[in-house]
């Protein structure tokens, strides 16, 4: 009877090469957009089809590919997170049922999959959550991201009822990095150019780093609209989502024949 190896890294793929690509392309683009001529509507050399539209100053145009740029990168992102739950909703169902063939292993695989790509973001967030060594620390904070890209897909980032769901506004937060150091027993955070200033006349501070979750609350109405630095923070956070769901799954099917790709 063959027996089969159950594959973590097909559970944290998804949501890795989301990141990494999305994450490239807007870090790319915004770059590039700080020395280019955004003065008029760029145009390929060689096309020949000219939209017309309403005249766009240069820093109008800078805002409007921004917002579309880390709308799509934020879409990006979170559908990678949605796969890589799926894979490990895949990959829980084999452990449960450890198939014995081949053929049950593909018939297995491809039910499983279908019925994950029906379910949505938060119940299947719950089911993976349920069945981790250690829960993921901050679970609410990623429904929000999940409900902020719902937002921008279905309502152009205007928040609406939906988003707020019976509350005054709608509370989106994410997890991130902060540096800080210490003075008179209060943290005090590094940013970027920020200079360190030791207390009681000392030479040196020691830096500290945790996660910490940022919040940004929206009212009806609102724009949702994200900056470059909260989506590579976002970005972060998500593939962090990514790395502890692989890394506290339950046990695997151990010594196999064969690895059981995308599960």
């Amino acid at each position: 009877m063959p027996k089969f190896t159950l594959n973590r890294d097909a559970v944290r793929q998804p949501v890795q090469m989301a990141v990494v690509r999305s994450t490239e392309v807007v870090n790319f683009c915004c770059s590039c957009m700080t020395t280019a001529d955004l003065s008029k509507a760029p145009q390929l050399e060689n096309n020949r089809i000219v939209f017309t539209a309403p005249e766009l100053g240069s820093e109008e145009r800078k805002s409007a590919y921004e917002a579309w740029i880390l709308a799509r990168g934020f879409h990006d992102v979170l559908r990678g997170a949605k796969e890589t739950l799926e894979q490990a909703i895949v990959y829980l169902r084999l452990l449960e049922k450890q198939p014995s063939t081949q053929q049950q292993l593909d018939e297995l695989t491809a039910s499983q999959k279908k019925k994950a790509q029906r379910a949505g973001f938060d119940d299947l967030l719950k089911k993976v959550n349920k069945r981790l060594s250690v829960p993921l620390e901050f679970p609410d904070a990623l429904l929000s991201l999940q409900q902020a890209r719902n937002c921008l897909e279905h309502r152009g980032g205007i928040v609406g009822d939906e988003d707020c769901r019976g509350a005054s506004k709608f509370a989106l937060s994410f997890p991130r990095l902060k540096f800080f150091y210490l003075r008179e027993g209060k943290e005090v955070e590094l940013e970027v150019g920020s200079v360190v200033q030791p207390q009681g006349g000392q030479s040196h501070a020691i830096v500290m780093v945790r996660l910490d979750l940022q919040r940004k609350e929206l009212a009806i109405g609102d724009h949702l609209a994200l900056s470059a630095s909260e989506f590579n923070s976002i970005a972060f956070a998500v593939m962090t989502m990514g790395e502890h769901i692989a890394n506290h799954l339950p046990g695997t099917i151990t010594a196999g024949d064969a690895a059981v790709a995308g599960a």
